[in-house]
Protein backbone atom coordinates (compact mmCIF):
# COMPACT_ATOMS: atom_id res chain seq x y z
CA UNK A 1 0.00 0.00 0.00
CA UNK A 2 1.57 3.09 -1.34
CA UNK A 3 -1.33 5.40 1.04
CA UNK A 4 -4.05 5.02 2.67
CA UNK A 5 -7.02 7.95 2.90
CA UNK A 6 -10.17 7.57 5.18
CA UNK A 7 -13.60 8.52 4.83
CA UNK A 8 -17.13 8.60 6.79
CA UNK A 9 -20.16 7.45 5.07
CA UNK A 10 -22.60 10.07 4.76
CA UNK A 11 -25.56 8.05 3.75
CA UNK A 12 -27.00 4.67 3.61
CA UNK A 13 -26.82 1.83 5.91
CA UNK A 14 -23.33 2.37 6.43
CA UNK A 15 -23.19 6.03 7.30
CA UNK A 16 -21.11 7.26 10.19
CA UNK A 17 -18.79 4.11 9.36
CA UNK A 18 -15.31 4.41 8.17
CA UNK A 19 -14.63 3.60 4.23
CA UNK A 20 -10.92 3.93 2.41
CA UNK A 21 -9.26 5.05 -0.17
CA UNK A 22 -6.02 2.88 -0.75
CA UNK A 23 -3.60 3.76 -3.78
CA UNK A 24 -1.71 0.20 -4.69
CA UNK A 25 1.68 -0.32 -6.42
CA UNK A 26 3.41 -2.54 -7.64
CA UNK A 27 6.17 -3.41 -9.93
CA UNK A 28 3.99 -2.33 -12.66
CA UNK A 29 1.95 0.78 -12.19
CA UNK A 30 -0.40 1.86 -9.07
CA UNK A 31 -4.15 1.64 -8.98
CA UNK A 32 -6.76 3.66 -6.97
CA UNK A 33 -8.62 0.83 -4.99
CA UNK A 34 -11.94 1.96 -2.82
CA UNK A 35 -12.97 -0.24 0.21
CA UNK A 36 -16.36 0.22 1.50
CA UNK A 37 -17.36 0.48 4.93
CA UNK A 38 -18.98 -3.23 5.26
CA UNK A 39 -15.39 -4.45 3.99
CA UNK A 40 -13.17 -1.77 5.66
CA UNK A 41 -14.77 -3.11 9.30
CA UNK A 42 -13.44 -6.45 9.03
CA UNK A 43 -10.34 -5.48 7.38
CA UNK A 44 -9.08 -1.97 8.96
CA UNK A 45 -6.28 -3.12 10.68
CA UNK A 46 -4.38 -4.40 8.00
CA UNK A 47 -4.74 -1.12 5.95
CA UNK A 48 -1.94 0.94 6.74
CA UNK A 49 0.81 2.87 4.50
CA UNK A 50 3.37 0.56 3.23
CA UNK A 51 1.73 -3.17 4.32
CA UNK A 52 2.18 -5.65 1.40
CA UNK A 53 -1.31 -7.18 0.87
CA UNK A 54 -3.22 -9.29 -1.74
CA UNK A 55 -6.40 -7.82 -2.54
CA UNK A 56 -9.93 -9.13 -4.07
CA UNK A 57 -12.42 -7.18 -6.02
CA UNK A 58 -14.02 -6.30 -8.94
CA UNK A 59 -12.16 -3.57 -11.34
CA UNK A 60 -14.32 -0.87 -12.08
CA UNK A 61 -13.47 0.67 -15.47
CA UNK A 62 -16.33 3.44 -15.97
CA UNK A 63 -13.95 6.23 -15.00
CA UNK A 64 -10.88 7.34 -17.34
CA UNK A 65 -8.57 5.41 -14.96
CA UNK A 66 -9.69 1.81 -13.89
CA UNK A 67 -9.76 1.37 -10.17
CA UNK A 68 -10.55 -1.87 -7.96
CA UNK A 69 -13.61 -2.18 -5.56
CA UNK A 70 -12.00 -4.00 -2.93
CA UNK A 71 -14.14 -7.06 -1.92
CA UNK A 72 -10.84 -9.09 0.13
CA UNK A 73 -8.06 -8.04 1.74
CA UNK A 74 -5.57 -11.14 2.46
CA UNK A 75 -2.46 -10.55 4.48
CA UNK A 76 1.05 -11.99 3.49
CA UNK A 77 1.64 -14.36 6.07
CA UNK A 78 -2.41 -16.49 5.40
CA UNK A 79 -1.77 -15.92 1.27
CA UNK A 80 -0.38 -19.36 0.80
CA UNK A 81 -3.00 -21.05 2.82
CA UNK A 82 -5.85 -18.97 1.04
CA UNK A 83 -4.61 -18.96 -2.49
CA UNK A 84 -2.96 -21.91 -3.41
CA UNK A 85 -5.12 -24.42 -5.54
CA UNK A 86 -2.81 -27.23 -5.43
CA UNK A 87 0.31 -28.14 -3.76
CA UNK A 88 2.74 -30.26 -5.66
CA UNK A 89 5.58 -31.81 -4.21
CA UNK A 90 8.93 -33.23 -6.01
CA UNK A 91 10.20 -35.97 -5.38
CA UNK A 92 12.99 -38.31 -6.27
CA UNK A 93 12.03 -41.54 -8.34
CA UNK A 94 14.92 -43.42 -8.09
CA UNK A 95 16.18 -43.31 -4.26
CA UNK A 96 15.67 -47.05 -3.69
CA UNK A 97 14.87 -47.55 0.21
CA UNK A 98 14.79 -44.01 1.58
CA UNK A 99 11.95 -43.41 -1.20
CA UNK A 100 9.75 -45.65 0.69
CA UNK A 101 10.30 -44.00 4.19
CA UNK A 102 9.75 -40.77 2.30
CA UNK A 103 6.26 -41.69 0.95
CA UNK A 104 5.33 -43.51 4.13
CA UNK A 105 6.47 -40.01 6.01
CA UNK A 106 4.90 -37.94 3.40
CA UNK A 107 1.51 -39.98 3.38
CA UNK A 108 1.00 -39.71 7.25
CA UNK A 109 1.55 -35.72 7.36
CA UNK A 110 -1.18 -35.21 4.69
CA UNK A 111 -3.71 -37.47 6.58
CA UNK A 112 -2.98 -35.45 9.98
CA UNK A 113 -3.71 -32.27 7.78
CA UNK A 114 -7.17 -32.33 6.40
CA UNK A 115 -8.07 -29.49 4.08
CA UNK A 116 -9.48 -28.63 0.80
CA UNK A 117 -5.73 -28.01 -1.10
CA UNK A 118 -5.14 -30.93 -3.26
CA UNK A 119 -1.95 -32.55 -4.03
CA UNK A 120 -0.35 -34.00 -6.93
CA UNK A 121 3.39 -35.65 -6.85
CA UNK A 122 6.24 -34.79 -9.22
CA UNK A 123 8.73 -37.32 -10.12
CA UNK A 124 12.12 -37.02 -12.09
CA UNK A 125 12.51 -40.70 -13.79
CA UNK A 126 14.89 -41.83 -16.25
CA UNK A 127 12.50 -43.78 -18.45
CA UNK A 128 9.81 -41.74 -18.29
CA UNK A 129 11.14 -38.10 -17.86
CA UNK A 130 8.84 -36.03 -15.40
CA UNK A 131 6.03 -37.90 -14.35
CA UNK A 132 3.43 -35.67 -12.23
CA UNK A 133 0.61 -37.82 -10.67
CA UNK A 134 -2.49 -36.00 -8.88
CA UNK A 135 -3.62 -37.69 -5.37
CA UNK A 136 -6.81 -38.70 -5.13
CA UNK A 137 -9.25 -36.21 -3.12
CA UNK A 138 -8.65 -38.34 0.67
CA UNK A 139 -4.97 -36.42 0.24
CA UNK A 140 -6.45 -32.96 0.08
CA UNK A 141 -4.38 -30.89 2.86
CA UNK A 142 -4.64 -27.85 4.86
CA UNK A 143 -1.00 -26.00 3.92
CA UNK A 144 -0.84 -24.84 7.42
CA UNK A 145 2.79 -24.11 8.15
CA UNK A 146 3.62 -26.78 10.59
CA UNK A 147 2.79 -29.20 7.58
CA UNK A 148 5.21 -27.00 5.26
CA UNK A 149 8.05 -27.53 7.38
CA UNK A 150 7.28 -30.52 7.82
CA UNK A 151 7.38 -31.67 4.34
CA UNK A 152 10.74 -28.96 3.47
CA UNK A 153 12.16 -31.56 6.25
CA UNK A 154 11.86 -35.00 4.26
CA UNK A 155 12.01 -33.36 0.87
CA UNK A 156 13.88 -29.72 0.89
CA UNK A 157 12.41 -26.45 0.67
CA UNK A 158 12.60 -26.69 -3.12
CA UNK A 159 10.57 -29.40 -3.30
CA UNK A 160 7.26 -27.79 -2.84
CA UNK A 161 5.48 -25.88 -5.59
CA UNK A 162 2.69 -23.62 -4.86
CA UNK A 163 0.04 -23.72 -8.13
Amino acid sequence: IRSVRLMLTKRGKWAGKRMAFVKLEDFSGTIDCVIFASTYQEVSDHITSDAILFFKGEVDTTRNEPNLKVSEVIPLNEAKSQLTRRLTLKIGADEGESLDLQIVAIKRMLKENPGRIPIAFELQTERFGKVCVQAGTSFRVDANQKLITDLENILGNKAIVYN
